[in-house]
């Protein structure tokens, strides 16, 4: 599943090393950092810059799921109503308690029209 949303989300991690190329060269050039590059350097700075951080954005969307998809994974659902009600466990527990009605109800309308 990890792979899927990687792979989903590389074109937005692309994007977002474009936008902050793009956004740093013209202070670096404003500021004379980069000095008086050739075409080619100044291409290949750009190239290493959105490759940092296309790469920093990805490692990053896979950290964040790399454990679970929720904090929520961790605590038993019997634990919703009591020491976690003031975290949002009640709400927790109220919504996977429809999500289960909602899946027993499809399950019996299927079986039904069979």
């Amino acid at each position: 599943m990890a792979s899927e949303t990687t792979g989903s989300s590389l074109p937005r991690a692309v994007l977002t090393g474009v936008a902050v190329a793009v956004l740093v060269f013209p202070f670096l050039t404003a500021f004379g950092i980069l000095g008086s590059l050739t075409w080619w350097a100044f291409v290949g700075l750009f190239v290493g810059l959105v490759g940092v951080v296309t790469a920093a954005v990805v490692a990053r969307r896979r950290g964040d799921r790399a454990d679970g998809e929720s904090v929520w994974d961790a605590i038993p659902d019997w634990q919703y109503d009591g020491r976690h009600v003031e975290s949002g466990g009640l709400a927790r527990g109220e919504q996977e308690k429809a999500l289960r009605q909602l899946q027993q109800r499809a399950e019996w309308e299927q079986e039904r029209s069979e």
